[in-house]
């Protein structure tokens, strides 16, 4: 089957290179005695935090005398998490590779 075609795929992104629809890697079948790949994860997080500096010239001064300052600090940023496991008996001495 044609997947590059426009009428069985209409405004589908295809990459050439590899075949794959809208860039969705195949996963091909599962065989016993290889790792098993169970869950993927990802989270944004955003933090705001503000902070108010309040200083007065000497300790018996006036309200109007005081002074104020404020700062904002911003973070950004994403968290992955990836969760495989072995679950057979013996150890899996081959190499494994994980590519996001």
């Amino acid at each position: 089957m044609d997947v590059t075609s426009p009428s069985l795929v209409p405004n589908a992104l295809v990459n050439a290179s590899y075949g794959n629809v809208y860039g969705v890697p195949w996963i091909i079948g599962a065989k016993k005695g290889f790792p098993n790949f169970n869950e993927f994860s990802m989270e944004s997080i955003v933090w705001i935090e503000r902070k108010l500096e309040i200083t007065r010239p000497s300790i018996d001064a006036p309200l109007s005398d005081y002074h104020t300052n404020q700062m904002y600090f911003l973070a950004i940023s994403n968290v992955l998490g990836v969760e495989c496991w072995n679950s057979y008996n013996s150890n899996y001495t081959s190499s494994s590779q994980i590519k996001l």
